[in-house]
């Protein structure tokens, strides 16, 4: 939840850009887009909106629990963009959160250890 809704407050974009393949009315409005127009989606200012999140600049990981995630549109959080040319870095970003989660969290603990190497001359065998 934690970093969903650190996403959520900072972004790693402020805009996502799409060009439309076809023609498309958006449902409830009497707004068209024709074939090639280049659509900017506005992912700050939907984050942002206090009609989808009341007090927006509160940091609230709670937004993201099972319950309130059901009852909102998955457009609502759009850090990564969306659907099939979402950015490529997102399951770095979560798995990497996780990661230094778990080591602040003292879960998981790193120990260095010295290695001695050798040097091997060519064509010998270990």
């Amino acid at each position: 939840f934690h970093c969903t809704e650190t996403l959520r407050k900072y972004p790693p974009g402020s805009i996502v850009q799409r060009r439309s393949n076809a023609s498309y009315t958006f449902t409830g409005t009497e707004v068209t887009t024709t074939a090639d127009t280049t659509l900017i989606i506005p992912v700050w200012a939907i984050h942002h909106d206090p009609d989808l999140y009341p007090n927006p600049e509160i940091f609230e990981p709670e937004r993201f629990n099972e319950d309130n995630e059901g009852s909102r549109h998955p457009m609502n959080c759009l850090p990564f963009g969306n659907g099939p040319h979402n950015c490529i870095g997102k399951c770095h970003v979560f798995i990497t959160f996780i990661i230094v989660f778990r080591i602040n969290a003292g879960i998981i603990a790193f120990q260095r250890r010295d290695i001695q190497t050798t040097r091997r001359k060519w064509g010998s065998l270990p």
